[in-house]
């Protein structure tokens, strides 16, 4: 059973009828979709389940939940079965390239403990597919019971979509390609022809615009607004610089859309911060380097701060906040790079990046101590 998730459809295909009807060429061999998931045959019955909350209408409604979001439209997902898979596991692929792979257990529960639980569950215990933390698969009867033991229960097909848009908003900079970039300037141009006319290709030709747009989605700001990116294209010369500093150039104006799909207007932003010495010395290794794009520090320097970033991390994502880590300006690129490869979920912004009517309070301290300074 094989089933295509394409624009506002689903479509369903007969894999031996179509042996019968079509010859062998490149599309047998090659699979063109640029999102696919794969599922063990045990978890079949989370396809065919028919209500609203099954997988095919989740996974649906997920795309567009992210599409809206990033700001163009996520390609289909296909969803089909594949044998060569174990029963429970399932696989996401972007294109051909295998980015997740875990196991779920269609007629259990997962529990994950709620802070300070300290009693374990009668069931598998595994690491979480998304957020990597310790949880417990248990039968659906005991559900009622871990809740009262402090831990949240999650049904497998939410367990399944939480680990889908993850990877989505993860690999969302591989999901856009210049196909996809031409759609939104069409549209942009019914209502700004002039704009679109005078930036590209004048400006910046396309497959430039796809890869600046492209940096923007690789730590998730929204490209929602193209009018206000092709803005500031026009705005600035962009002749001697390269697509990471023109993708720098134009972050500011796009941060605000990032943060308020993270946070609520009026809620203080909690910000991780460097320890003044600890940014100091990272200032200097970008100044001795100014050509490497990555970061070089110590080994045993880098895990630490990883470690402590973690940790700060946990502590805020357990209180449902956005996680921010606020650097100098000249060194936020590299630390993104560094910082991101390890924790997906942080957000590095540079402290000119940071909106003006955004109240802020410093949550941690890396390298320090912790503090709780609130600033308007």
């Amino acid at each position: 059973k094989e089933q295509s998730l394409m624009n506002e459809s689903d479509e369903e295909t007969d894999s031996e009828s179509e042996e019968e009807t079509s010859d062998f060429d490149v599309n047998s061999v090659k699979d063109a979709s640029k999102i696919s998931l794969n599922i063990g045959y045990g978890l079949v019955s989370l396809v065919s389940r028919e209500n609203e909350d099954s997988l095919v209408p989740s996974v649906t409604k997920l795309r567009k939940e992210i599409s809206k979001r990033l700001g163009f439209v996520i390609p289909g997902i296909r969803i089909r079965d594949d044998v060569d898979l174990e029963p429970s596991q399932y696989q996401i692929k972007i294109g051909e390239k295998i980015v997740a792979d875990d196991l779920i257990f269609y007629d259990k529960i997962l529990a994950i403990p709620g802070d300070d639980v300290q009693v374990e569950l009668v069931g598998t215990k595994v690491t979480e597919p998304s957020f990597g933390v310790e949880a417990y698969w248990i039968e659906p009867e005991l559900a009622t019971d871990a809740k009262s033991k402090g831990y949240v229960t999650i049904d497998p097909t939410s367990v399944l979509i939480t680990h889908v848009g993850q990877v989505l908003n993860n690999f969302s900079a591989e999901l856009l390609g210049q196909d996809e970039v031409q759609d939104l300037l069409d549209n942009l141009e019914s209502s700004h022809p002039n704009l679109v006319q005078s930036v590209v290709p004048k400006l910046v030709p396309l497959h430039q615009l796809t890869s600046i747009l492209q940096n923007l989605l690789s730590e998730s700001v929204p490209i929602s607004d193209l009018q206000v990116i092709l803005t500031e294209l026009g705005g600035i010369n962009i002749q001697k610089m390269s697509n990471d500093d023109i993708s720098e150039a134009i972050r500011p104006k796009l941060i605000p859309l990032l943060i308020q799909r993270l946070t609520k207007f009026k809620d203080t932003l909690p910000l991780i911060t460097l320890a003044p010495e600890l940014e100091q010395m990272i200032l200097t290794a970008v100044r001795q380097n100014p050509d490497e794009k990555m970061l070089l520090l110590d080994g045993a320097l880098a895990k630490k701060i990883l470690q402590n970033l973690n940790d700060a991390t946990e502590t805020l994502s357990r209180e449902n906040k956005a996680i921010f880590l606020i650097v100098a300006p000249q060194i936020r690129r590299h630390v993104a790079q560094f910082v991101r490869a390890q924790l997906s979920a942080v957000n590095v912004l540079s402290f000119t990046e940071l909106p003006e009517n955004r109240s802020v309070e410093i949550a941690y301290t890396v390298g320090g101590t912790n503090a709780s300074e609130e600033t308007e």
